[in-house]
């Protein structure tokens, strides 16, 4: 079985750093996650602008000044989500079938997130 955990995640403001993803506030894509710890308080300067479902879990964090400093409470880096081959996993007890993560989350129209955030990351460290 899966270890670890997915959840859906929402923009809560309109931010540049969704530019060139393509997300809007009806698109709740799915995130891998793997800790059950949050940031309480944001700092000086720092604004959060996706939530979980909920909203009471900070999921994007932005400095409003340095574009190129952000953090997320979720892992975009398993690089098993991107691998459509990969090892496939019961995702809960009754499964018949197994899925890889990538699968999943082709499945759940949350793979074109994940890589457009990757080519976010990016750009935000190009010239």
């Amino acid at each position: 079985m899966i270890w670890s955990n997915f959840h859906r995640i929402r923009p809560i403001k309109n931010h540049h750093f969704f530019d060139d993803i393509l997300w809007h506030d009806n698109h709740t894509p799915h995130v891998y996650s793997s800790h059950h710890q949050a940031v309480k308080q944001t700092g000086l300067n720092l604004d959060i602008i996706a939530t979980s479902l909920d909203g009471r879990v900070p999921e994007i964090i932005t400095h409003s000044r340095f574009k190129n400093v952000f953090g997320v409470q979720f892992h975009p880096e398993v690089s098993s989500l991107y691998q459509e081959n990969n090892e496939q996993y019961k995702w809960f007890p009754d499964d018949t079938t197994r899925k890889s993560y990538n699968i999943f989350l082709r499945e759940t129209n949350s793979l074109t997130f994940h890589r457009q955030l990757w080519e976010k990351i990016g750009s935000l460290f190009r010239n």
